[in-house]
């Protein structure tokens, strides 16, 4: 949890971190139970961290196997609060955009305004919605395709 709270602090200063979220990559657990002293919430964490971190160096398929390194994880017993789980969906959103697969990005925005369905989820479907409009752009898409796209976060939320 230190290096992880370190790296973290790092990355807002400004630092490059890159080679010491890959070498703490291979100090967390991939899918082994976990013991008394690894909270499932701090492991999910620091993968969520790698995964940002190789994201950001521009290795998308990478950060997406970060994050499917912290799927076990969330499962139960395991404890991981929403808006980690909803911070996971954004960061798979983006890897999946980076790659230009609007259909499993769409799946995450999804699943992030499912577990987010305040203002903080419907401002990071919107910043991702812009993003995917971006690659619909760069693939050369005309302005009726841009229009005819459906906009995530103007959905009505879940009924509870």
């Amino acid at each position: 949890e230190a290096q992880s709270v370190a790296l973290h602090l790092a990355d807002a200063d400004g630092e490059d971190t890159q080679a010491a979220w890959d070498e703490l990559a291979r100090e967390l657990p991939e899918g082994r139970p976990l013991g008394e002293e690894e909270p499932a919430q701090q492991v999910v964490e620091a993968w969520a961290g790698v995964a940002r971190s190789r994201l950001r160096h521009g290795r998308a398929a990478e950060a997406l196997e970060a994050l499917r390194f912290a799927l076990p994880y969330l499962a139960a017993p395991s404890r991981v609060d929403h808006i980690l789980r909803a911070e996971l969906a954004y960061l798979e959103a983006r890897c999946e955009l980076a790659r230009g697969e609007l259909a499993a990005a769409d799946a995450a925005i999804e699943r992030l305004l499912d577990l987010r369905p305040t203002w903080w989820g419907r401002w990071r479907a919107g910043e991702l919605e812009r993003d995917a409009l971006q690659v619909l752009r760069a693939r050369g898409a005309k302005e009726e395709a841009l229009i005819a796209r459906r906009l995530p976060m103007r959905r009505e939320p879940a009924a509870a």
